[in-house]
């Protein structure tokens, strides 16, 4: 499989002429500005990445299918490129845990808007955020570059 680059603000998804399930958009990236929540732990890895994220499920979401769509925390495949190519895939830990915002829903419903930030614990201050969906044996993914 090959990801699709995208830019920040660009949404992509899972939408096309037939069906609308949900879109999002990587609207900015932020590395070792802190964390929201000052009592955080220490990172592991060296470096925050902080991603805010606008999602949109469409009128063809269905929850069942695709619970926690996006949620670094719940199975989804997130990783970070470095600029050597060496993918990290172990990027959240207690750290990120405790820097990604609040705001993340715990259940979406359809034709929804949803805004909340993701957070990393990466060596790479600079490199590539990967975000690869899986359903059955089909993926997809996007990549935005910091």
């Amino acid at each position: 499989m090959t990801n699709k680059p995208a830019v920040l603000g660009q949404y992509v998804g899972l939408k096309d002429s037939s069906i609308d399930v949900a879109t999002w958009t990587v609207r900015d990236i932020r590395v070792d500005t802190g964390c929201p929540n000052d009592s955080v732990s220490a990172n592991k890895n060296g470096h925050t990445i902080l991603a805010d994220v606008e999602l949109v499920t469409g009128p063809d979401y269905e929850p069942s299918q695709f619970p926690n769509l996006l949620s670094p925390f719940k199975g989804n495949a997130w990783s970070i490129v470095g600029p050597d190519g060496v993918t990290e895939t172990a990027i959240t830990t207690p750290h990120s845990y405790g820097c990604a915002s609040v705001d993340y829903p715990d259940a979406m419903n359809s034709a929804s808007r949803y805004q909340f930030t993701l957070a990393f614990d990466s060596r790479n201050p600079t490199g590539t955020l990967v975000s690869e969906l899986r359903a059955g044996t089909s993926r997809i993914g996007w990549t935005w570059a910091y």
